[in-house]
């Protein structure tokens, strides 16, 4: 099983991630996290293109969507489909439901999102995202709290998360995967017992008849 943890930086998608692992670890499974941009030595230097922010104003929007859909498709065919042919379940932070948030909504390329995840991962999906909804404001705040530095993508600011938001909130009108909608405003324990109850139906399809 993929399940992908979505949302705004902030929201309490880490956090939730590593409570995840744990519990499903505990029940006897085996589990492995990756995350986005990155996942394998050549995506994870994709990554570092995207988010240091000595890049900031070089990599034009098309050129940035293009980069997390070739870090993405290096990830999905030699780090994910390997281990769910294997029986694992794969924790993801992020997949592209951000895609589409982040550069589709944020930058105005949903369109070519789409083109492009076509092409790219030919109907390669998740079992099921989680988006932590949480106010951008909020989000925001918590970063520059914990960071202090903001990088390329976090330093564009309030109105530009406001609506990756709005991308995240209509994520059902283009993605066919599941969105469960978690509370983000709930404190850690909180959030993870939400989310435990809104898996529970999806591990029980998963299960084989006796």
């Amino acid at each position: 099983m993929f399940i992908v943890i979505e949302g705004l930086d902030g929201a309490g998608k880490t956090t939730l991630l590593q409570g995840l692992f744990a519990h499903l670890t505990q029940s006897g499974r085996v589990v492995n996290m990756v995350r986005e941009p990155g996942g394998n030595p050549a995506a994870e230097v994709v990554r570092c293109v995207l988010k240091d922010p000595q890049y900031k104003g070089q990599i034009p929007s098309i050129a940035e969507l293009l980069l997390f859909y070739a870090s993405r498709a290096m990830t999905v065919e030699t780090v994910v489909k390997p281990m769910l042919a294997r029986g694992e379940i794969v924790l993801g932070d992020r997949f592209e439901l951000s895609t589409f948030a982040y550069q589709g909504y944020g930058l105005g390329l949903l369109r070519e999102a789409v083109d492009i995840s076509e092409l790219t991962l030919q109907g390669f999906k998740p079992d099921v995202y989680l988006f932590v909804d949480a106010p951008p404001e909020v989000c925001l705040e918590r970063r520059l709290a914990a960071s202090g530095t903001p990088d390329s993508i976090e330093s564009r600011g309030l109105e530009y998360f406001k609506r990756c938001q709005v991308g995240f909130q209509s994520g059902a009108a283009f993605v066919t995967t599941p969105i469960i909608t978690l509370d983000g405003t709930l404190s850690p324990e909180a959030l993870l017992n939400q989310a435990i109850r809104e898996l529970h139906p999806f591990f029980m399809e998963s299960e084989p008849d006796e």
